[in-house]
């Protein structure tokens, strides 16, 4: 029996209990929180230890070496040499292991492991169909106030529309619901049309009920009563910022050259060789290793997607 049901067995019982009051050192806490971050990986599997340290050695970005402690039950502590170590492994997240997601949260002061709150994590998640001129700032505060917290989107300040388009929000997302799809689009002169999404860097979830941690076969939530079919599946994962940009420099290339052809296997090239220095330095076995991201586009385009159901998409 764990701890926690020992405790709650006593129904609230605590004078049967010595109770102790603990002293805590100042400048032990502010180690712990400025040199160190406390994980959990989202899945219903146990992620081997040893496996986690090696791909994390090489995955994150930092020059030295960090200490890494196994807590258990897919908990993990990590500290550092330097707080801009911790802050550098922050900001280039959100990271996944083994195509598995990893929250990863400071250690409150006095707080028990059971206590921290690993329920939200951030992504930033692409907007696709929105009409030129509804992408702005507001509307990308509006679109945010979807998920539990809005954070910030890809609009310049002073920038009163993108130009290219292209709308990207960054939201703290629940990690045990069901990833939203989109939204219907209510417009004056014309019929509802669907807004959808895409989400960055998104590692495994559930074809069948759209949540971080499991495999679709796998699934434990199948007899849910609203399942709405044909909801989730590769399309909703986002081509990476830096296959968007290849791709952007791959047509400037093909424009600006006098054979298109060869310019385009030469361009192919390039990126075949990107992947292979990415694999060595170990960011592929961290991102989205699922075989099932490979789908292609072309694919996924072809997918249905008309499965927003109501007014709003989850």
């Amino acid at each position: 029996m764990e701890p926690k049901e020992v405790i709650n067995g006593l129904n609230g019982k605590h004078e049967e209990c010595v109770t102790l009051e603990l002293e805590s050192d100042d400048n032990i806490n502010a180690a712990i929180m400025s040199l160190s971050l406390v994980g959990k990986i989202i899945s219903e599997r146990s992620i081997k230890f040893s496996t986690l340290c090696a791909i994390l050695n090489r995955a994150w970005p930092i020059k030295g070496d960090f200490e890494s402690h196994d807590l258990g039950k897919n908990f993990v502590l990590f500290v550092f040499n330097s707080e801009k170590e911790k802050q550098e492994v922050l900001l280039q997240g959100p990271w996944s292991i083994q195509d598995k997601h990893t929250v990863l949260r400071d250690w409150p002061k006095e707080a028990t492991l059971e206590e921290i709150d690993f329920s939200l994590s951030e992504f930033w998640v692409q907007i696709y169909n929105l009409p030129l001129a509804m992408i702005n700032e507001k509307n990308a505060a509006k679109i945010g106030s979807i998920f539990p917290k809005y954070i910030k989107s890809n609009i310049n300040e002073g920038e009163q529309v993108k130009w290219d388009g292209f709308l990207k929000i960054k939201v703290a997302m629940r990690v045990d619901d069901p990833l939203k799809t989109g939204f219907n689009l209510k417009r004056e002169e014309s019929d509802l049309s669907m807004v959808y999404f895409k989400y960055e860097r998104m590692p495994e979830f559930c074809y069948s009920c759209g949540r971080l941690g499991h495999p679709a076969k796998e699934c434990g939530y199948k007899d849910e009563k609203k399942m709405n079919k044909n909801s989730y599946g590769p399309w909703l994962r986002a081509p990476s910022s830096k296959k968007s940009i290849t791709s952007h420099v791959m047509h400037r290339r093909v424009q600006a050259a006098g054979d298109p052809e060869n310019s385009v296997k030469a361009s192919r090239r390039r990126v075949k060789n990107s992947n292979i220095e990415d694999r060595k330095t170990g960011l592929a076995a961290v991102i989205n290793e699922d075989a099932e991201q490979n789908v292609s586009e072309q694919a996924a385009n072809k997918v249905n997607t008309s499965f927003c159901y109501g007014e709003m998409c989850t």
